[in-house]
């Protein structure tokens, strides 16, 4: 009986975030509703420097092509969410160069300064501090904390000193930095939680190591106390249950206070400045040299500037010569190859899926952003985005809309989840009146978007 229950009840939220394989799994995700930015992204030369470099590891290191994406897979979710697509690239190339042991721990924290000591004298027992809000080390990977989430930005006096020993939040990642005072820094309570029921006397030991903390004064402490006693407000009228919404506001479990604490920063800066550490140090060890990077990066470029170019061509030559499109449709990697001089990226194959009128193709991939970039340019930023690859393949008909292509009911939509193994190109239908054209003025109109299946080719204009 009980499993005949749970079969046949509506599946509870815990049951769908189960079937979920990580964070980057985002099909069907609900938690997405807006509708698809389209904006046309531009490039900025730290992300070329981002795929210049992982592009010349993967050349040199090719069984471990795949470790590039477990490492975004594993990514903190709050990091991951907040982090944009290159960022999220950078994260997976360091982590790669590290297991690869192409550099070290000590040297990328000696390189981001995570070994530098803090620029603040001992402290002594009476003197107040503040627990830093932010630190570079739980940034860029998971950290290993070591001041609690709660205390993050919260100002206390020291109690006593513990004495000096080795940062264990570097050393858990094989770190060496100099050695830390650990103070038990005293915390009021009514400058910790709004919500606090107790004597304004009352109060919470915590320790901490050095390199948390930065000077304060106890006026600030009191500023503190006041701030959380004007949002704060009793408990004694109703229950409150932790992580429930209760209208005006929710009690969040300590565990998403702690990860909230952990993201507040600048993703944008701190992965900067890991790319250049990164760049640094492969370049030191002679893994990689600026030639090469600047090659990768004129290559990265000249596809930016051919754009769709090449994939037009050959769906004008399959709308142009009906055996060359069986043989396209039929196996498209090998024909692209023998009859195009063209190579499929990263071994990757190609599938190429005739739009006809009665069934309409659409490419998205769930998982990451696989897309054909040697036929039809870079990916834009949308292709990427969570919102795309969230919504597509569940709802194709509304994403389409937001493209402005409106399919008719009788016509089926065929959604293609592409994977690290497979590429997808759409052949649009050709448009109609366009006998007697040339291959040029049937390249013009195809546009990119229609090679995705969020478009179709443009009709010609109408002879007055």
């Amino acid at each position: 009986p009980k499993a005949e229950n749970l079969m046949t009840e509506p599946e509870t939220k815990k049951q769908k975030i189960d079937k979920i394989i990580g964070w980057h799994d985002v099909a069907g995700d609900g938690d997405t509703a807006d509708t698809i930015d389209l904006t046309e992204n531009s490039h900025y030369q730290w992300e070329k420097e981002t795929e210049a470099l992982l592009g010349l590891i993967r050349l040199k290191y090719p069984p471990k092509l795949h470790g590039v994406r477990r490492y975004i897979e594993c990514m903190e979710p709050e990091v991951y969410k907040k982090a944009s697509y290159y960022e999220r690239w950078i994260y997976a190339l360091a982590n790669l160069c590290l297991e690869l042991k192409l550099f070290t721990n000590q040297e990328l924290g000696e390189e981001l300064g995570d070994t530098n000591p803090s620029p603040h004298k001992n402290f002594q027992a009476g003197d107040f501090v503040r627990v830093n809000a932010e630190n570079f080390r739980t940034r860029w990977r998971k950290p290993h904390l070591r001041a609690p989430g709660y205390i993050h930005g919260k100002v206390g006096v020291i109690e006593r000193t513990l004495g000096e020993g080795e940062n264990p939040e570097l050393r858990t990642f094989g770190v060496n930095g100099p050695a830390q005072m650990m103070y038990r820094v005293r915390f009021n309570q009514r400058s910790l939680w709004e919500q606090y029921v107790g004597n304004d006397t009352d109060t919470v030991d915590v320790e901490v190591y050095h390199h948390w903390l930065v000077p304060a004064t106890k006026e600030e402490e009191d500023a503190q106390i006041a701030e959380m006693k004007k949002h704060g407000h009793s408990h004694d009228s109703h229950h409150h249950d932790e992580g429930v919404d209760h209208g005006d506001h929710t009690h969040e479990s300590r565990q998403k206070v702690e990860v909230e604490a952990v993201s507040k920063e600048q993703p944008e800066t701190s992965f900067h400045l890991l790319l250049a550490a990164t760049k640094k140090l492969l370049l030191a060890k002679g893994e990689v040299t600026e030639k090469q990077i600047q090659e990768k990066i004129d290559h990265f470029e000249m596809t930016v500037a051919k754009g769709h170019k090449a994939g037009a061509q050959i769906c004008v030559r399959a709308w142009m010569d009906e055996k060359f499109k069986e043989r396209l449709l039929k196996d498209a990697t090998t024909t692209i190859r023998e009859d195009c001089g063209l190579q499929t990226g990263q071994g990757a194959g190609l599938v190429v899926c005739e739009n006809t009128d009665q069934v309409h193709n659409v490419i998205v991939c769930t998982l990451c952003s696989c897309y054909p970039s040697y036929l039809m340019g870079k990916a834009p930023a949308w292709y990427k985005s969570r919102n795309y690859r969230a919504r597509t393949v569940s709802q194709p008909r509304q994403v389409l809309k937001e493209f402005g292509l409106e399919i008719a009911d009788d016509v089926k939509i065929q959604v293609h989840d592409s994977t690290a193994d497979q590429r997808y190109m759409i052949l649009p239908k050709r448009p109609e009146g366009t006998e007697g054209f040339t291959e040029e003025q049937l390249i013009e109109l195809i546009p990119r978007n229609a090679l995705v299946g969020v478009a179709v080719a443009t009709a010609p204009p109408t002879k007055q």
